[in-house]
């Protein structure tokens, strides 16, 4: 099984280092947040998954133990946080799905509106792109997971990808699967970190001009606050 493997939000570097960090450090704390709100209010990172990449993320972005241990022992401020899904489109077609977690959603709608209206592009209604996108979980394994039972586990699961990343092997399964793969993937003593993404179903090729203003939309979605992740459906022009 192969395929592209990696239609999760481009990462660009930003011009300062701190607001930089700060930003991780606020996306990281939303992710916890949210971690605990989709694993059922699990708050031991060994039984919860989503809890635990939460974790594991906002370490790898040197967040204080005291900073999420914090979080965790105040983690009823979940409720104060909106998740939604935006859809725009950009030049050449471009599909964008935006996912943001805000405590504004009137705020955070007209700051992602703006940036299209910059770029001469627009917000759609919900559905408008949608379904050029397929939502699916995506198990990446430990270091410490050698091939075969990286591939042992994809076929347990029915995993219809597998790909080896510098993090491990990374698995794309059916998004309704997730919680039983989880569960598998416990039996199997196989270590995962888990996430839902939104794979584009069929990659479109920009020109160059297109594909540098929709990077250029990107790149302004990326540095909003409330935005946690975009998704999107073009490739890098050749």
């Amino acid at each position: 099984m192969s395929g592209h493997s990696h239609w999760a939000t481009i990462k660009r570097k930003k011009e300062s280092v701190d607001q930089q960090k700060g930003k991780a450090f606020a996306r990281a704390s939303k992710d916890i947040l949210f971690a605990i709100k989709e694993g059922g209010n699990v708050v031991d990172p060994n039984l919860n998954a989503y809890l635990r990449t939460a974790i594991e993320k906002a370490k790898a972005f040197n967040l204080p133990k005291e900073n999420i241990q914090r979080i965790l022992d105040k983690s009823t401020q979940k409720e104060s946080l909106i998740e939604a899904i935006y859809e725009g489109i950009g030049p050449g077609g471009s599909a964008f799905l935006i996912h943001v977690a805000t405590d504004n959603t009137n705020r955070t709608l007209g700051e992602v509106r703006l940036v299209f209206t910059k770029a001469q592009s627009k917000l759609g209604e919900k559905g408008a792109i949608s379904y050029l996108f397929n939502k699916c979980g995506v198990l990446t394994t430990a270091r410490t997971v050698d091939e075969n039972g990286a591939f042992r586990l994809a076929d347990v699961v029915t995993a219809s990808d597998i790909e080896k990343v510098e993090d491990g092997y990374e698995l794309v399964i059916a998004y309704e699967a997730m919680s039983e793969a989880l569960r598998s993937a416990d039996e199997l003593k196989i270590p995962v970190s888990v996430a839902v993404e939104y794979r584009p179903l069929s990659p479109l090729t920009l020109t160059e001009n297109d594909y540098e203003r929709a990077c250029g939309i990107l790149e302004s979605l990326e540095e909003l606050d409330d935005v946690q992740d975009v998704f999107v459906n073009f490739t890098f022009h050749e």
